[in-house]
């Protein structure tokens, strides 16, 4: 029976020691109290170092005193042969044998639970995503330092901008990845007691205690250089904020007219930067695009000339010609949200595949609508794919239906991309590209369009276009 009874004490998960009180000796551990405390010598020494607890008498420990007959418990903490922190919890009951004093110690490791204990308290109080602290815990820290003492107060409010554009031409994990880096740039900015937080989908706040506006000022200065010098790495997307603030001089302003005094001053800052940070952001993914589908300098000013050349025979004025040029150089401004893997990829595209890649003509759209230069060209690089016989994408539009200077400059981009040399083949010659052009007359292309761009780079006096 003695066999069986330690047997049932060695298989249990719970580290179970005997000491005889009277002279500290141990009289009996089990196999998880070892495991438990990660050691091989368990004398009592030990069990005291690991397990030893502040309310009971240091001397004495594990001694029940007159108020604890029974027994107790208590939770306590210790590092393990690794340097790790473990937690237990450990509970003490008395014994008596043939006149011997003594304490039975059960200690269930408790380290997992405290793990995610702090998980959940850090979770609850962090933004998970940026590691800042989170709007809850911006909230009591106003309510905290709402003291006369922490005066002058300041807030400062910061703002990502195109964070929108981002989410939604380039997906959410790059505009995740704006996101972290500006968390990580604005914190760099402030001093350690300094409470960063995020409070909204784009949104920073601080709070400054001990800080005057002038230097509140100075430091949202600091923050949209430091922001300047930061860009997603593969994109060139330069990160861009817009930062305000407002300062607490008197216990007689309340605090919340602060904070939306800050508010406001952001959102003053945002409207006078604006233009700029679109245009900004629409130049970044213009110089990307170009690098993107190797688009040297001298293929820009082909192009160009292709345009002056062909004009006349289609009554183009000069705002007409300046948007087939531009239109020559946006129309696939939307491969900057097509995965790297499906726009290089070498083969013939799976059916799946294909429907991300004709997507680029909706990005393209949503990018150049960002942008008050550009936005008159948003319908052009939208249908810059569409058919004449309507089997294009993405409306499946059909003759007349597509803007006129789609359908020249689809002629014109053809002719010019078959008389370009590519990596994959040689340039055609000029004969061949026209019959191609003859062939897919009235099927991807305009007939009469067609007609007349030959006309124009045949010398041919043709009818002129409509």
């Amino acid at each position: 029976m003695k066999d069986l009874y330690q047997n049932i004490l060695d298989a249990a998960g719970e580290g179970i020691c005997v000491i005889d009180t009277s002279n500290y000796t141990i009289k009996y551990a089990n196999a998880a109290m070892y495991q438990i405390l990660d050691t091989e010598d368990l004398n009592p020494m030990t069990i005291i170092h690991y397990l030893g607890n502040n309310e009971t008498n240091s001397e004495q420990p594990f001694l029940l005193s007159e108020k604890r007959k029974e027994s107790y418990s208590y939770e306590t903490s210790w590092l393990n042969s690794k340097n790790e922190v473990r937690y237990g919890k450990v509970s003490v009951s008395a014994y008596r044998e043939k006149k011997t004093d003594g304490a039975i110690l059960v200690v269930t490791d408790i380290t997992d639970l405290k793990m995610m204990q702090k998980h959940l308290e850090w979770i609850s109080l962090r933004d998970e995503m940026s590691g800042l602290y989170n709007r809850r815990f911006f909230w009591e820290e106003v309510k905290r330092m709402d003291a006369e003492r922490l005066l002058p107060l300041s807030i400062i409010v910061a703002d990502l901008n195109g964070l929108k554009i981002i989410n939604d031409c380039l997906g959410h994990e790059k505009g995740d990845e704006m996101l972290k880096k500006a968390a990580a740039t604005i914190k760099q900015q402030f001093r350690s007691h300094d409470i960063v937080t995020r409070t909204g989908g784009d949104e920073f706040m601080v709070i400054l205690p001990f800080t005057d506006e002038s230097t509140a000022q100075q430091i949202c200065m600091r923050i949209e250089e430091a922001c300047q010098q930061v860009s997603l790495i593969k994109e060139g997307i330069p990160l861009s904020v817009s930062v305000g603030s407002a300062t607490r001089v008197s216990m007689q302003t309340d605090i919340r007219e602060i904070i939306q005094s800050a508010d406001d001053a952001m959102y003053r800052r945002k409207l006078k930067q604006r233009e700029a940070s679109r245009e900004s952001l629409i130049a970044a993914f213009v110089r990307n695009l170009k690098q993107m589908d190797n688009m040297s300098d001298k293929k820009i000013r082909q192009m160009e000339e292709l345009v002056d050349q062909v004009s006349g025979h289609f009554d183009l004025n000069e705002i007409q010609k300046g948007d087939l040029q531009m239109l020559s150089l946006i129309h696939d401004i939307g491969h900057i949200g097509v995965p790297d893997e499906i726009l290089y990829k070498e083969g013939a595209l799976s059916e799946q595949e294909w429907e991300i890649m004709k997507r680029h003509s909706e990005i393209g759209y949503r990018i150049v609508q960002e942008s008050e230069r550009l936005k008159a060209l948003a319908d052009y690089v939208l249908y810059h794919h569409e058919w004449w016989n309507g089997n294009g994408y993405p409306e499946g539009l059909e003759g007349d239906e597509i803007p006129y200077i789609v359908r020249v400059w689809s002629v014109m981009d053809a002719y010019d991309a078959m008389v370009t040399d590519r990596p994959y083949r040689k340039a055609f010659g000029r004969s061949q590209a026209i019959a191609r052009l003859r062939a897919m007359s009235g099927v991807q292309f305009d007939p009469d369009i067609v007609d007349r761009f030959i006309d124009s780079i045949t010398g041919n006096d043709g009818k002129k276009a409509k």
